[in-house]
């Protein structure tokens, strides 16, 4: 559904829908936690400041504040998306935790950046939930027992944008039986960490407005 065809007339919109599409218009042109990873790294090219990745996102990110949009959708999100509360109630019940897991909430970290963890647990620390399609995946975390790599920025943007101490990665296979269907790690707040993104993030946004005032009004 386009942001702008909601028709309010005797149609009674789904809640849901209106909350998701109020939380999409807050992240357009944003920045946000879950592309973090792919800022992080600067190109081949000794001039490039970004990966051909991290241009991609940025271009995207200009071309939603002239008014562009997508989203994305496949076997493997739908998945997660359909999982998600699922693992959230597990943690919850396991560890004997009350979980905010409102659905769309959106931190603000200033006008260009801001993310969305998927829950926040008392003041001070939250969640970052991922349950891969792949069960291999969830395997290898269990292995490892570290988050997987490519979203390891995403939970250091949640604590940065949240302004939390601590956010548990959740790693959720509901296939598995027993105890080993929830992996969970803890990330702490490292100071160090959340200022080498912050000074990503400065130059990113940099790269997107110069991109946008190229192309003129």
């Amino acid at each position: 559904m386009n942001l702008d065809e909601m028709e309010l007339g005797e149609e009674v919109l789904d809640p849901v829908e209106v909350k998701r599409d109020e939380w999409l218009r807050k992240r357009l042109g944003k920045i946000t936690c879950s592309k973090f990873g792919d800022l992080m790294w600067s190109g081949r090219s000794k001039d490039a400041l970004f990966s051909q990745t991290g241009y991609s996102y940025l271009r995207r990110i200009v071309a939603e504040r002239f008014g562009s949009w997508y989203s994305v959708s496949a076997k493997s999100m739908d998945w997660g998306n359909e999982n998600e509360s699922k693992a959230i109630a597990e943690y919850a019940n396991r560890f004997e935790r009350d979980v905010d897991s409102t659905p769309f909430q959106y931190f603000a970290y200033d006008d260009d950046i801001g993310g969305t963890p998927d829950g926040l647990v008392g003041g001070s620390g939250c969640l970052e939930v991922k349950c891969p399609f792949d069960p291999a995946v969830h395997v290898n975390t269990l292995l490892t027992k570290e988050v997987p790599s490519e979203y390891e920025w995403q939970v250091v943007g949640h604590l940065l944008v949240a302004k939390r101490d601590w956010c548990d990665f959740i790693s959720f296979d509901p296939r598995m039986e027993g105890k080993h269907r929830l992996c969970v790690i803890r990330v702490e707040r490292s100071e160090v960490r959340i200022e080498l993104l912050k000074k990503r993030l400065e130059v990113a946004v940099g790269v997107v407005k110069e991109m946008v005032e190229r192309i003129g009004a």
